[in-house]
């Protein structure tokens, strides 16, 4: 047996139909998760204009905390030094979301 289809328009692709997911440059939040050196995890949002160390207070929020570490990415690998930490997250390319690693500084 054949199938016949009755009164079904023909379709032609609209391209209008499909929206592309937003560039990283309109995206104006950030989802970041940050892995502490005991192996849980603290997640939030930040504005793509928050710093790199705006993370790193909220990750560890104490001084102590903070003396030797710093945050990496693992891919592709990049550790934050001091000069990187008034970088925003959207210069940094951590926009629309990341996961950094606390770790000690280099």
């Amino acid at each position: 047996g054949s199938l016949t289809v009755v009164g079904e328009e023909a379709r032609q692709f609209d391209p209008t139909a499909f929206t592309s997911a937003a560039s990283p440059a309109q995206h104006t939040i950030c989802d970041v998760r940050v892995r502490l050196p005991d192996g849980s995890t603290v997640q939030r949002e930040f504005h793509r204009t928050a710093s790199v160390r705006d993370v790193l207070h909220h990750a560890l929020p104490s001084e102590e905390e903070r003396a030797a570490k710093t945050l990496m990415i693992t891919y592709p690998r990049r550790v934050f030094t001091e000069h990187d930490m008034d970088t925003s997250l959207g210069e940094a390319g951590l926009v629309p979301a990341a996961t950094l690693v606390v770790t000690l500084r280099p």
